[in-house]
């Protein structure tokens, strides 16, 4: 497994990455059976999730997904299960960002968009671009980039498949 710090307009996270058969057993679960120490958004493949004692199969995850506290009951652990494992079926990458140095996290929406694809965007909207590109008034911005809308409205268009992140 690979980890890079980022910082997406303030927001601290890890952007980690791994490869098919790779296998994590320390992510542990509160006294509630919850994983509530952060949020993670899947940029690409996908994560097979089980209870590491019982081998309870929580649903799995697929790209695009935001998986943060509120969401989590769907992935509430069986009695007696403290931690879960998480297993890659193939390339996966992801975005983990910690509660604890994220106090006052803005919410966060996923934007998957197929090639042409537009969403608009008015202003004050931030985007995180993970892969693709987005053209917006003739710049296009590619993975890595982040882009703030200045503009009472916009829209973006997506150049090849993109995953983003809104912070809104």
């Amino acid at each position: 497994m690979q980890q890079a710090k980022v910082n997406i307009f303030g927001i601290k996270g890890e952007l980690n990455s791994a490869q098919p058969g790779e296998t994590i057993v320390s992510l542990r679960l509160n006294d509630d059976g919850l994983y509530d120490a952060g949020t993670f958004f899947l940029v690409s493949g996908s994560v097979k999730i089980t209870g590491a004692s019982t081998g309870y199969e929580f649903p799995s995850r697929q790209k695009g997904r935001l998986v943060s506290l509120p969401e989590h009951a769907p992935l509430t652990a069986p009695a007696g299960e403290s931690r879960i494992r998480l297993t890659f079926p193939e390339p996966c990458v992801w975005l983990c960002i910690t509660h604890n140095l994220n106090p006052n996290m803005p919410p966060l929406e996923p934007l998957l968009l197929q090639d042409g694809e537009t969403a608009p965007l008015v202003s004050g909207d931030r985007l995180f671009v993970f892969t693709g590109s987005l053209s917006v008034a003739e710049t296009t911005f590619g993975p890595g980039s982040a882009v703030e809308c200045g503009v009472d409205q916009a829209t973006a268009t997506a150049v090849g498949e993109v995953v983003a992140l809104k912070i809104l």
